[in-house]
């Protein structure tokens, strides 16, 4: 297995402090019933390693914490206090942690390969939701685990090659304005970038490893307001659409090409959708009941 880049090597953490687990080796760390640690508990809360700390002096480790407000009031959000990202208000600390810490999950990650995808599955059988960014892979992940799918996370899989297995990244599924409807009563955040975010937890949520071999087919979602059909598609559109998922792309290492040969191999669909209830139901008819 191959070992993470020694740029990202981080020091080690005090075991006083509250941690969450991510990927095999990294952690996360925080002063308990603190902003951050509240923040940490909103994303990741599955996570969260409960009881005593094992002995993680040997592994990545980040302590993040909140700086003091300066003279203008802004505050900074610090690992190992160094600043990185700039807190205006309170309602901007969860999007700036969850932005850091999945940015760390995917570079330090080198042991796997990290895809831009959800991923849930329906009696052990996986589906895999590889789309860009606004293609409404988040709430459909979030509508299917509602609907009773286990889930894996909404933005980030990784694939071991090792174990010739996925592991997911269950955080909080992070709902865009669009969404905001489907899923009311939810604390709403502010993310300098995206605008109003939410964040939604689904209940049946798990980290791993889900084999290979129990991939049902790979679904590409795209919210269309006038959707066309779903349609099944061939194996050079199914690498290439898979490639542009990948982190880093093929030249990460020898292993991201090998992934896609072999993921080409499963049943793979487009499914434009405007309606949740459809493709879900779609989905476990289709994808993972086996309908032609």
């Amino acid at each position: 297995m191959k070992q993470p880049d020694p740029d990202f090597s981080l020091p080690s953490t005090p075991h006083k402090d509250a941690a969450w687990r991510l990927g095999h080796d990294l952690w996360i760390c925080a002063t308990p019933q603190t902003p951050v640690a509240e923040a940490l508990d909103t994303l990741f809360s599955p996570l969260q390693v409960v009881g005593e700390l094992p002995d993680i002096t040997s592994k990545e480790t980040l302590r993040l914490s909140l700086s003091e407000p300066d003279a203008a009031g802004i505050r900074y959000l610090r690992a190992f206090d160094v600043p990185l990202h700039r807190i205006t208000q309170d309602a901007e600390i969860v999007p700036a942690v969850e932005s850091l810490v999945t940015h760390l999950f995917a570079r330090t990650q080198r042991q796997m390969q990290v895809v831009h995808m959800g991923m849930v599955a329906w009696g052990g059988r996986v589906v895999l939701l590889p789309g860009d960014r606004g293609s409404g892979k988040s709430t459909l992940s979030l509508w299917l685990a509602q609907q009773g799918a286990t889930y894996y996370g909404d933005d980030l899989i990784g694939y071991d090659p090792q174990e010739d297995a996925f592991w997911g990244l269950p955080k909080a599924v992070t709902l865009k304005k669009g969404s905001f409807d489907l899923f009311p009563g939810v604390t709403t955040y502010q993310d300098p970038l995206r605008g109003p975010v939410r964040y939604v937890l689904p209940q049946n949520c798990e980290l791993g490893p889900a084999k290979l071999d129990t991939i049902a087919g790979i679904v590409f979602p795209e919210y269309k307001p006038y959707p066309g059909m779903p349609q099944k598609l061939q194996s050079g559109w199914t690498a290439l659409a898979l490639v542009q998922q990948l982190l880093g792309g093929v030249e990460w290492n020898d292993e991201a090409l090998h992934l896609v040969a072999r993921l080409t191999t499963l049943p793979a669909y487009s499914l434009p959708f405007n309606s949740l209830e459809t493709a879900t139901e779609w989905i476990r008819q289709v994808v993972v009941g086996g309908e032609t």
